[in-house]
């Protein structure tokens, strides 16, 4: 029994979350679904498709500053549970420069790929036991990029991406299946991004490759009075390969769609836990917890109508719950599908100001998981971001002096 303990716990510790990934990072794309791939014209390209930053004005930055919470409610034969109110903060920011003698585009990035928490002061087990179950996971990445203007309408860019991932989590139960657990580790991760950026017209197409980002965790994990160096491996972000076209019905309507697929089964099949001094532990060394994550198929559609100095978004995206039953916890409940946004931007000079928000929807999934056998987790979360844009250096694609490799 202390051996599912374990398990069930170092799992929840690891992804801490309602959603792996963030349907965006900015408050532009924030505000459309998270639609970006083939919408051309600031930094933040860096983080969706680097050949997008060849769009741009000859100097960009971008800051955005957001924040999220979220609740998942457990329901269960000891009635419902309810999550701690936790605000999680999130920031980004880009910064791309173009050449104006050379068809090369610059850039450099720093964004969250996912961030998230969970906790529940007075998690409720039966018999009158209480457990306190807290956790923090946070992935960022940081991207220099490259772009080349290849023609008058493709381009094509990559970046080199460095993870950097941390893991924090305390729980406590006078349970025995439970106990008390404390964990913290981090991990330096490589990867990379390819993309494609090709106009035709009023279309424009995104195409995008990521690579597999396997994430190697060390730190210290305590059971009880003991302390013992801790690895998790079989952590892996997994491959993902995108689709996006936007097309500009007028001059001031822009619509957009998104398609991300995620192989999430060539990279959640299991974890393994391996303790290097754990020999006076009663749980096994190493301990192997199967996810069996499926592959995910997400989609995002939105626009923008620009009006003057203002511009409005909608967008709506969906993405299917990759998670196998057996891994969904109170805290690791990635089980959300439905997205709704809407934003707002306004040019100020040189400078724009975007903000959006994201409801996603409360969808419910029956846990499979020994501890919470039959439980209904109903989770729900809530997005805001700020973003501020400056550009400087000339107009955004002044033809005089862009050039191109032919």
């Amino acid at each position: 029994m202390k051996k599912i303990g374990l398990f069930l716990l170092l799992t929840q510790m690891l992804f801490a979350g309602n959603s792996i990934y963030n349907i965006s990072v900015n408050g532009r794309g924030g505000g459309m679904g998270g639609v970006e791939l083939a919408i051309p014209g600031d930094a933040t390209g860096i983080f969706s498709n680097p050949a997008n930053i060849t769009t741009i004005h000859p100097h960009t930055f971008s800051g955005t500053l957001g924040a999220s919470t979220s609740f998942t409610y457990v329901e269960s034969g000891e009635g419902t549970q309810s999550p701690d109110f936790e605000v999680y903060p999130l920031g980004a920011f880009a910064y791309a420069y173009r050449l104006s003698d050379m068809p090369i585009s610059f850039g450099f990035g720093i964004y969250p790929i996912v961030g998230a928490g969970a906790s529940y002061s007075n998690f409720e087990l039966g018999g009158g036991l209480e457990a306190t179950l807290k956790s923090q996971f946070a992935l960022i990445k940081a991207v220099p990029t490259m772009a080349l203007h290849i023609t008058e309408n493709l381009s094509i860019g990559a970046s080199f991406e460095v993870g950097y991932s941390t893991i924090e989590s305390d729980n406590f139960s006078e349970l025995a299946v439970i106990g008390g657990h404390k964990l913290e580790a981090d991990a330096i991760a490589f990867g990379g991004k390819f993309g494609i950026f090709y106009q035709l017209f009023r279309t424009t197409l995104g195409v995008v490759y990521t690579t597999k980002m396997p994430v190697r965790f060390e730190g210290d994990f305590e059971e009880g009075d003991d302390k013992q160096d801790l690895e998790i491996l079989g952590f892996e972000i997994p491959h993902v390969f995108e689709l996006g076209i936007a097309h500009a019905i007028t001059d001031n309507l822009t619509i957009g769609m998104d398609f991300s697929y995620y192989l999430w089964n060539d990279s959640f099949r299991e974890l393994e836990f391996l303790r290097d001094n754990a020999d006076n532990s009663v749980n096994p060394n190493p301990l192997v917890a199967p996810l069996d994550w499926r592959n995910q198929l997400s989609m995002a559609i939105g626009g923008e109508y620009v009006w003057g100095d203002h511009t409005f978004r909608l967008g709506y995206n969906y993405g299917e719950n990759p998670a196998a039953r057996i891994s969904i916890t109170p805290t690791l409940s990635p089980i959300i599908e439905h997205h709704v946004t809407i934003g707002y931007g306004i040019n100020v000079g040189n400078w724009t100001f975007d903000f959006s928000y994201d409801f996603e929807i409360p969808n419910t999934k029956t846990s499979k998981n020994p501890a919470f056998l039959d439980a209904d987790q109903t989770t729900s979360a809530h997005i805001a971001y700020v973003m501020i844009r400056y550009r400087f250096g000339g107009p955004q694609n002044d033809d005089s002096k862009t050039r191109t490799l032919f």
